[in-house]
């Protein structure tokens, strides 16, 4: 069905302005056929700018076009979604579009004056000429004119083009920042892989440049050491330039670099002695271990076990020379031997050293079936009685928590700890000038020659042991019995095994 068809004809609506005016009243116009005339402002006050307002908005539709120099066709032409062969859909999309029945009195404007249209079938729109310029043809004009601008085909047209035209540019823009940024990740990682390159390069160069600094600086350090001797070099091929490189290349004065190795080297030495030669003997056992604090007192150290280590060679010997030969561990339980003498280890100090096997090492080294030869031999060293140098290594020992002696005893020096804890004792008590010297080690004395040691002696049969022997007890032993003559001394010293 058409459009047109739902429109009231033109004689219906003079039938109903025929009626409304009877039951009004006089005043109104009549027409030559004596026809009521009502105007559309009667009808619709404000109608033009109602009109403009569905002009703007795409929902009437205005244009007009000239019949000849003082006429122009206008035309009208509802564009709604009730007239569907008229509907186009470009309206404007920030109004609802109007029903039938809000258009339907804009139809009654169009019949009255001043527009007096009639309806054309073909175009579906409204029509009518008037002279050009009439009143309200500039309102319609702008109004299309808006129309055309914003909400028309064309205008759609030229914004979806303006739409894609600003999304490909964006899309432009949006693929040259992506590929910016790409470039911009692309140089920063190869930026870093070139700095990582280089990081590599100086970090190979400067540990190239660290082990030719360590290689000169560890020729230079041992250019002025001794080995054979272990002491400084007396003339070392050291150059000014030597000096200054090595202070400036590791922060540090060459000489104390040198004294610092050579501390490091006979420490090492000492350590390697402590443990091959005095550890094999018997000694009481100990969780704490006590290490030497100063390197000068090492070689005084090896003088002692070295000598310690001569005299349990003599009680070997004598075991075996016996006759019958004798096992030192498995006949140690029955027959002990003794050997002992005096050393001097520094200048003015001289100690007893007294190596002997006892019964209770013995039978401890059998439970835990030991065979070395030297697992039941236990030795001591004593300072002189009343010495400067007992009272000094007791103090020391003492304030390492062993047991404080009775008047005039000394605690048993007889393993690494308690050597260790005296030797240091002995160089924290020197002056300079001694403590110099025994750095030179004019002031360390050597051992004995093995010829002027001599050989073990045998022991008679154990006398029977207090129960509560300790070791204030054995020192006290041992200090009554320096007071015999040397033959009984070396017959009847023997060292309790008890603790600490």
């Amino acid at each position: 069905m058409k459009a047109s068809n739902h429109l009231p004809s033109l004689a219906l609506l003079r039938l109903q302005d025929a009626q409304a005016a009877s039951s009004t009243g006089a005043g109104w116009k009549r027409d030559a056929d004596g026809i009521l005339i009502m105007s559309a402002e009667q009808v619709m006050p404000g109608y033009v700018q109602k009109m403009v307002d569905l002009i703007r908005s795409g929902f009437l539709r205005f244009s007009m076009r000239s019949l000849n120099d003082s006429v122009n066709e206008y035309s009208f032409k509802f564009v709604i979604p009730a007239f569907r062969g008229a509907y186009d859909g470009y309206v404007s999309t920030y109004d609802r579009p109007p029903t039938y029945e809000q258009i339907k009195p804009f139809l009654e404007v169009l019949k009255l004056p001043p527009f007096k249209c009639f309806y054309d079938p073909l175009t579906q729109s409204w029509k009518t000429r008037k002279p050009r310029g009439i009143a309200w043809e500039a309102d319609f004009v702008a109004a299309a004119q808006h129309y055309e601008a914003h909400h028309s085909r064309a205008a759609r047209e030229r914004t979806e083009a303006e739409n894609r035209a600003w999304a490909q540019e964006q899309d432009r823009l949006r693929r040259l920042r992506e590929q910016a940024e790409r470039e911009a990740r692309e140089r920063e990682a190869e930026q870093a892989r070139l700095r990582r390159e280089e990081a590599a390069r100086q970090a190979e160069a400067a540990a190239a440049q660290r082990q030719a600094d360590e290689a000169r600086g560890n020729a230079l350090v041992l250019a002025g050491i001794d080995q054979d001797a272990m002491l400084p070099a007396e003339d070392p091929e050291w150059s000014q330039a030597d000096l200054d490189w090595y202070r400036a290349t590791f922060g540090v004065d060459l000489r104390q670099a040198r004294d610092q190795a050579l501390s490091q080297m006979i420490m090492t030495t000492y350590a390697k002695t402590l443990n091959e030669k005095l550890s094999r003997m018997h000694a009481p056992t100990e969780k704490r271990r006590y290490s030497l604090k100063h390197w000068q007192m090492a070689r005084v150290g090896e003088t002692i076990i070295g000598t310690l280590d001569a005299l349990s060679e003599r009680i070997v010997q004598a075991y075996e020379n016996a006759d019958p030969p004798l096992d030192p561990v498995q006949d140690a339980t029955r027959v002990q031997f003794v050997a002992s003498t005096e050393l001097e280890i520094i200048a003015g100090i001289t100690v007893t050293l007294r190596v002997s096997t006892t019964p209770s090492a013995a039978e401890k080294a059998i439970a835990a079936n030991k065979t070395d030869q030297y697992a039941a031999i236990t030795w001591t060293m004593l300072f002189a009685h009343g010495s400067n140098e007992r009272a000094v290594a007791n103090k020391a020992l003492v304030e390492a928590d062993y047991k404080e002696p009775k008047l005039g005893a000394q605690v048993q020096i007889r393993n690494g700890n308690t050597l260790n804890i005296a030797l240091d004792a002995l160089w924290d008590a020197m002056d300079v000038t001694e403590q110099g010297q025994i750095v030179t080690r004019n002031g360390v004395r050597a051992p004995p020659p093995l010829d002027r040691l001599g050989a073990a002696r045998r022991l008679p049969p154990p006398r029977p042991r207090a129960q509560n022997n300790n070791d204030e007890d054995g020192d006290d032993d041992d200090h009554e019995e320096e007071q015999q003559p040397p033959q009984m001394a070396m017959i009847a010293m023997e060292l309790s095994d008890d603790g600490f």
